[in-house]
């Protein structure tokens, strides 16, 4: 439940001040990656690590291929809510409000990519993950429903500069080319000759402008130092937006439990 409201959240600002995901494409995305994929990912990590004391490596093995068949299955759902629209909004004339293309090209475009690349992707870095708590925090992987006890500090510091190498290489994606893999690539295909853009799409293309639009700064120019540098500092702001909620949740979390304990 802790990742659905993480990964909810985390949406929630990709497509409110980047742009990334849509403000009305978020319950489609929410409901896959934020409800499906992590309650999935939990049934299958549990059914794997099931007994009393599971060992170290059927935590790695099980978080792999619970992170490997959740990413998946969020993917197919993608591909089929994305395969159905042009079945089910037609404009009078017949072409598709939405998205163009039925289930025999969606469902192909997403899962080849999902399956044999995001895939083993996800899969690694989920193993990698739980390697490192295994290392500094086992008590939390180790936990059911007692209170988890707090991380030692040698773990924060790990963490806080895991986040910072993170921001730091955020702008690798630049290096990749060519559509699909190709962080906002010119190439994109809304700029193709398409015979039509589909006129739900056009129509609201323009319902929401977001703060710092696909995570580029304006005035910062559109060279590829100043196009690395405004990704270096989208994911500083994500963090610190991200960090800042954690924060006041836990204060007002902390509030609460002194209101108890003294009422």
């Amino acid at each position: 439940w802790a990742a659905v409201l993480a990964v909810s959240v985390a949406l929630a600002i990709q497509a409110l001040f980047f742009g990334d995901g849509g403000i009305l494409a978020f319950g489609a995305n929410a409901f896959n990656m934020a409800i499906v994929m992590p309650l999935i990912a939990s049934g299958i990590y549990r059914l794997i690590t099931s007994g009393s004391q599971p060992s170290e490596r059927r935590m790695v093995v099980g978080s792999a291929v619970a992170g490997y068949i959740s990413l998946n299955v969020a993917a197919l759902l993608t591909a089929i809510e994305f395969g159905i629209q042009p079945l089910l909004f037609r404009a009078p004339d017949g072409a598709p409000l939405y998205a163009p293309y039925g289930l025999e090209v969606a469902v192909p475009a997403m899962m080849i990519g999902h399956l044999l690349i995001a895939g083993p992707a996800e899969a690694l870095l989920t193993a990698f993950a739980v390697m490192y708590l295994l290392r500094t925090n086992p008590h939390l992987l180790r936990a059911q429903r007692q209170l988890v006890p707090q991380a030692p500090a040698v773990g924060l510091r790990w963490l806080w500069g895991a986040i910072a190498a993170l921001v730091v290489l955020v702008p690798l994606g630049l290096l990749a080319s060519e559509t699909a893999w190709g962080e906002w690539n010119p190439a994109d295909p809304l700029d193709w000759p398409l015979p039509f853009v589909p006129e739900g799409l056009r129509s609201l293309a323009g319902i929401w402008s977001a703060p710092l639009p696909d995570y580029t700064i304006h005035f910062l120019g559109e060279g590829p130092t100043e196009v690395a540098i405004a990704y270096v500092l989208s994911a500083a702001v994500g963090v610190a937006i991200l960090g800042g909620l954690g924060y006041l949740v836990e204060r007002l979390l902390s509030r609460r439990d002194r209101a108890g304990s003294s009422g």
